[in-house]
């Protein structure tokens, strides 16, 4: 029967971890399954026990590799310690290579590269970045899995020269990388640019790229990169957000602003200066306060203190003056921006530099308190409220001159206004509110014909026309009576709207 073993033989051309076999009854030793010359006692080899020995051999092969390379990372942590606390009991923080090597003599590199091998072949053969190896003549010597994952290569095809530099590297970014490649005259380590490379699909990923010399006279060095890709989508998904966000902000009709810490607004859009016609390329962050009416300028200005020390929001009125020399009535809102999000503020000074270059050039996002505010033309509103205010009084004070008693109510039915003859009659204080409380004046013999007439009329919004009796104002303690009622007409008629629709009633009781 044949055994199996991993042993290292006697025969020196057997290497350590390499199969062999050897037959009991015969001297005969073979290297490999493959060119065992199976003798007549052998003839009962078993397949499946060497299939097993093979794989414990594997197993404890990759075992034995997992631990050195723990140790040789432990190694490598500790001499880092050790180098970091040198540099800072002996050099000061200083750099130790700056103080005893100059990188341009040959000598000094070769100790430097050396002295750091170890530690980047750890880092190219863990796979902690994509990395690979070229010579001087730009062929791709070597590459890890890393690489091969990133570039979509099988990972021999880095190896015996198939790849070359130019195939990785785009046309258009060659004269960037040859020149990052010169830094290699001062330095072993070359700054990190912004690159891409080519997969073996064809397309083109984004990667951040430095190179490290492997080799002190400059003939191999490492390139290491870093794909962009995910970086390089947000970015651009951040670019079309802040495209969408601004044309919607130029768009908009409302004022938009930023306005800073010390009280300066800064306008995302143009409608200001198209109300106002300043010049914004002359803006400084005052142009609003120049164009505010004085009085309600006065009245906010303690308010807008107060928000700024204590970065809270603020709501407001103000009249803004036209290039046409009238006020404008707006309604501001501002909040504090708390927390903001990276490049947020950068993001926003930026679209108020696009309309005012000042905001770009006084403001450091870094420091001080923001607020983004909207201001809203309510001119229109506000005068339309005025005339209705005025139309109102108007009408109350006609409506006290009537004999009558006149009333209005909503297209529900619920009265909402009397003039004074109703107070006088009835002895109501005028802050009460009736609703449909009124029903409670009229006599009790008369209140049901008269409430279900009037729900009727607000359901069809046909005129009421009914006769009842309506409670007098109280006399005494006494209870009331027949004579206590007074016998009134009451007529209304409802209000429409353009479309149709019942948005008032105006009626009178008249005494009969």
């Amino acid at each position: 029967m044949c055994y199996l073993s991993s042993r290292t033989s006697n025969n020196p051309t057997v290497a350590r971890g390499v199969p062999y076999y050897r037959c009991p009854n015969s001297a005969h030793l073979s290297v490999g399954a493959k060119d065992h010359p199976m003798s007549e006692s052998c003839s009962q080899f078993d397949d499946k026990n060497v299939v097993l020995a093979l794989q414990r051999e594997n197993d404890a092969l990759a075992n034995e590799l997992s631990q050195l390379m723990a140790e040789e990372k432990k190694l490598l942590l500790q001499y880092s310690e050790e180098k970091a606390d040198y540099l800072t009991r002996v050099k000061k923080g200083g750099s130790a290579l700056a103080a005893h090597f100059d990188l341009s003599r040959k000598e000094d590199r070769e100790k430097i590269l050396l002295e750091s091998a170890s530690r980047v072949e750890y880092l190219i053969n863990t796979d902690t970045a994509p990395s690979y190896r070229v010579d001087s003549n730009g062929c791709v010597i070597s590459g890890n899995n890393a690489c091969a994952r990133l570039l979509g290569y099988d990972r021999e095809e880095f190896y015996g020269c198939a790849l070359t530099a130019d195939d990785l590297v785009p046309r258009e970014y060659r004269a960037l990388e040859n020149d990052c490649r010169s830094d290699f005259s001062e330095t072993i380590v070359t700054r990190t640019i912004v690159t891409e490379r080519i997969t073996k699909s064809g397309k083109k990923i984004p990667v951040a790229c430095n190179m490290r010399l492997t080799r002190a006279d400059g003939s191999q060095f490492a390139v290491f990169l870093m794909d962009l890709s995910e970086a390089k989508k947000m970015e651009e998904e951040l670019k079309q957000r802040q495209a969408l966000f601004s044309t919607l902000v130029h768009e908009l009709p409302n004022m938009i602003f930023l306005v800073d810490g010390v009280g300066r607004t800064w306008q995302f859009n143009h409608r200001f200066y198209e109300l106002t016609g300043l010049d914004p390329a002359k803006e400084d962050g005052t142009f609003p306060t120049l164009r505010a009416h004085p009085d309600d300028l006065a009245r906010s200005n303690d308010r807008w203190q107060a928000a700024i020390a204590n970065h809270t929001p603020l709501v407001g009125e103000v009249r803004v003056l036209a290039s046409s020399g009238e006020y404008y009535w707006h309604i501001f809102r501002a909040i504090p921006i708390v927390d903001p999000l990276p490049g947020q503020l950068e993001g926003l000074l930026q679209l108020a530099g696009s309309v005012c270059p000042q905001a770009l050039t006084s403001n450091d996002p870094s420091q001080g308190k923001y607020w983004i505010g909207t201001s809203t033309d309510i001119d229109s509103r506000k005068r339309m409220i005025d005339d209705v205010l005025e139309s109102a009084y108007n009408f109350q004070s006609l409506a006290d001159q009537i004999p009558q008693i006149v009333w209005t109510a909503g297209p529900d039915g619920r009265i909402d206004f009397f003039n004074n003859r109703w107070f006088e009659f009835t002895g109501l204080d005028r802050d009460l509110r009736m609703g449909l409380d009124f029903a409670l004046f009229i006599h009790a013999d008369d209140r049901k014909n008269y409430v279900s007439t009037w729900k009727s009329c607000v359901k069809t919004g046909d005129a009421l026309d009914v006769e009842f009796r309506l409670k007098k104002k109280a006399r005494g303690t006494a209870a009331f009576t027949d004579d206590d009622y007074e016998k009134f007409l009451a007529r209304a008629v409802a209000v429409r709207n353009s479309r149709g629709d019942v948005e008032q009633w105006v009626g009178t009781w008249t005494s009969i």
